[in-house]
């Protein structure tokens, strides 16, 4: 990504990302309240170093249910802490054990009229830890404060597309039947080619990058692309 923008106009600066799980920590936010009792026990689970079906496949497990039959709202990144919610179906689950499993653990478990559905969750909160930044502290703490007024490009990063836009290919392959593929990755490579399709869309959108001019759209030649500007910016004192 070393064509796109930078906000401000600022000159971009060496930085370690994500060198261990805890500098990425993503919590997912229902946005809405559990009813306390229905068919639908609902599982508050944090997980390191495993991804979304991978936790999903052993709550089905220890549930004794389909692992089709556990739902959640989105896939979070493997290389992370992240927070999520699943859900298991019938009054018959009872309650899980919530001893520490290797890679995750169960927080709370309460009980829901209605299954987690893909996408109803409101968003995500994210905590990102960028160490041995080369910056000087009073610097850092007048851009803190410009970028908090003025917000910073939201960017499509390469992995949302696999290695070499790959997933966009096998979604193209899905829909002319010339790939089977199960559930998990036909669900991954149709979400990837509708983010590659909406690029038509995004290159119609008036918005800049804020001290620069220049459309981030039309700055990026790839589906990498920007989708919003952030507006919340907080760093830890």
């Amino acid at each position: 990504m070393t064509d796109v923008p930078c906000a401000l106009g600022l000159a971009r600066k060496p930085a370690g990302f994500r060198q261990q799980p805890e500098d990425f920590i993503v919590t997912e936010m229902l946005g809405f309240e559990l009813t306390g009792d229905g068919e639908h026990l609902w599982l508050e689970v944090e997980k390191t170093g495993l991804n979304t079906v991978d936790v999903a496949r052993q709550l089905a497990s220890l549930a004794g249910v389909k692992e089709r039959d556990v739902a959640y709202a989105g896939l979070k990144d493997r290389h992370a802490v992240a927070t999520q919610w699943f859900s298991l179906p019938g009054k018959s689950v009872a309650q899980l054990p919530e001893t520490e499993q290797s890679g995750w653990r169960i927080l709370r478990q309460v009980r829901n009229s209605r299954k987690l559905g893909r996408g109803s969750h409101r968003g995500n909160r994210f905590v990102i830890t960028l160490r041995d930044v080369m910056i000087a502290p009073d610097e850092l703490g007048h851009w803190q404060r410009e970028l908090t007024t003025t917000g910073c490009p939201n960017y499509f990063g390469p992995q949302r597309f696999g290695h070499d836009g790959g997933n966009l290919d096998k979604a193209k392959a899905l829909f002319a039947g010339t790939l089977k593929a199960g559930r998990h990755q036909r669900g991954l490579y149709c979400q990837r080619l509708g983010r590659g399709f909406s690029t038509r869309c995004w290159r119609n959108v008036s918005a800049t990058v804020p001290g620069t001019g220049r459309s981030p759209v039309m700055s990026w030649p790839c589906p990498a692309a920007p989708v919003c500007f952030g507006r919340k910016l907080t760093m830890p004192p």
